[in-house]
């Protein structure tokens, strides 16, 4: 058929039967079973090929008879549902960097996500922003350039004891230095621990003795802080 004719009621119904055959997807080792005219649905995609290859595409399996993906199976749920309703959901027990993943390996967009999923689905950008700045900050080589914007002896020695006091293998005073205070600490931590066993305790010798007082002599102890009257009505405390 030339390009720009009209397709042919033969090749229009050819085109039907190819849509109109069943698919079996094993993606991951979970398979669906699918339509290539529910494939086709969304044009430019993985899927969308495969539907027009048919048994031509790469990775369709003669043996078995279904085309195999080494692909995310969860997230392919979601995938395989867009195709199915044109609503792309996202499942929430899959981390944000690995759906993205698998959006780019079957051809589909992030603005093709549900405004219902987006904000779950964006996290993770947010929290792989502030991981990357933290190990920028923390874990990155640090620079005398960087840490020092005007040259002088004076900021030149707070580099040089910035690095002494925070990176142990700037040199070999400040490895035994990181030792040292790691020693302390861990004795100081131990000393506090072995205070507190029976056998280092130290006794201050005061003894808690009860005797036992005669029924009188605990009555008049009783009734020694009892108030009495005097004749001027004053009350005294005997």
């Amino acid at each position: 058929m030339k390009a720009g004719s009209v397709p042919s009621p033969v090749d229009m119904n050819v085109n039907r039967k190819r849509l109109d055959c069943h698919i079996t997807l094993n993606v991951g080792g979970t398979r669906h079973e699918t339509m290539a005219s529910t494939l086709a649905r969304i044009p430019g995609t993985r899927l969308a090929l495969l539907a027009h290859l048919l048994e031509a595409d790469e990775t369709y399996d003669p043996v078995s008879k279904e085309y195999f993906f080494d692909r995310n199976a969860v997230a392919f749920n979601s995938v395989i549902h867009f195709y199915r309703s044109d609503e792309l959901h996202i499942d929430q027990n899959i981390c944000g960097n690995i759906f993205q993943s698998e959006l780019e390996n079957w051809g589909l967009k992030e603005s093709d996500i549900e405004p219902c999923c987006w904000g779950t689905y964006s996290k993770y950008k947010d929290h792989k922003d502030t991981l990357t700045a933290l190990d920028d900050n923390f874990v990155g080589p640090v620079q005398e350039d960087d840490w020092v914007k005007e040259k002088s002896k004076w900021n030149a020695f707070k580099f040089k004891m910035w690095r002494f006091l925070e990176d142990p293998t700037s040199s070999r005073f400040a490895k035994v230095y990181a030792i040292l205070s790691m020693s302390f600490i861990l004795i100081s931590i131990g000393t506090f621990v072995m205070e507190t066993h029976e056998l280092f305790r130290v006794s201050d010798g005061i003894v808690n003795k009860t005797i036992d007082l005669p029924e009188d002599e605990m009555i008049a102890c009783c009734n020694c802080n009892k108030p009495r009257k005097v004749n001027n009505e004053k009350t005294v405390v005997t």
